[in-house]
């Protein structure tokens, strides 16, 4: 009766089935990512700022903005948990070959914790159009000290999910920048860059989410730029699977 294959042969004969794998798992992490920040991002920032700037035209106004913004947020969220959800299920596949995805594994379950506490705020504040329709008005660095005035425990809800997010995008960066290496590929480090810099353009807004500022506007209309940019650069991602997948000893 032959003996079981040690740990370590059998993740050096499973390697290169896992890369695979796992990428695939990170490309549809890209997907529902662009998706998601369309819905969840650009498409929200249009509506407002058309009723701002353009009002009594296609855009709507006072609860029908609202409700259409909540609804994108609401839909976007949910196609975003679905992004982590696929970048943490890669993650997890290819820490199988390279121990150090662990990190970045952990990191993204956090972050999908944050987006079931912004679904819950985008539910709650779905319900409240009429009280919301003030802070739509306003800035955005003054949009939570408004919201948190008429839905407390939305709002509340919202910026706590909101830092678990910034915690797990996190991982994702260094997920990619792993990725990028083990990989070969410059779409994949590029993307990393992208999301690093959303990471570094929200800062400075979350604080000022706590700590209302009229500053803190332009860093949260550049942000989505990057935030449109990073999946879809994994989109476009080609990587190259290495040889000691196949050839030697696995990766750790």
């Amino acid at each position: 009766m032959n003996a079981a294959p040690e740990p370590d042969l059998q993740r050096h004969v499973q390697g290169p089935d896992l890369d695979r794998r796992g990428n695939r798992w990170i490309g549809a992490g890209g997907a529902f990512g662009l998706a998601g920040s369309i819905a969840a991002i650009l498409l929200p920032i249009v509506l407002v700022e058309g009723a701002r700037y353009a009002p009594g035209g296609f855009v709507p106004t006072g609860a029908t903005l609202v409700a259409w913004s909540t609804d994108l947020v609401l839909a976007g969220g949910v196609l975003l948990y679905l992004s982590f959800f696929s970048y943490d299920w890669g993650y997890y596949t290819l820490r199988k070959v390279a121990g150090r995805y662990s990190t970045a594994y952990g990191l993204c379950l956090v972050g999908s914790t944050g987006l079931i506490l912004l679904i819950v705020a985008a539910v709650i504040a779905r319900g409240s159009e009429a009280g919301l329709v003030a802070c739509f008005q306003g800035s955005y660095g003054q949009l939570l000290s408004c919201a948190q005035s008429r839905i407390p425990f939305g709002a509340d809800a919202g910026l706590v999910g909101i830092w678990l997010v910034w915690i797990g995008n996190v991982g994702i960066v260094l997920g990619l920048f792993l990725s990028g290496h083990r990989f070969r590929s410059g779409s994949y480090m590029a993307a990393a860059v992208c999301y690093l810099l959303v990471l570094a353009l929200l800062a400075g807004p979350l604080v000022g989410l706590l700590y209302p500022s009229a500053y803190v506007e332009p860093f949260l209309l550049a942000a989505p730029v990057f935030a449109l940019a990073a999946p879809l650069l994994v989109l476009l991602a080609r990587p190259t699977y290495p040889v000691t997948s196949a050839s030697s000893s696995p990766q750790r």
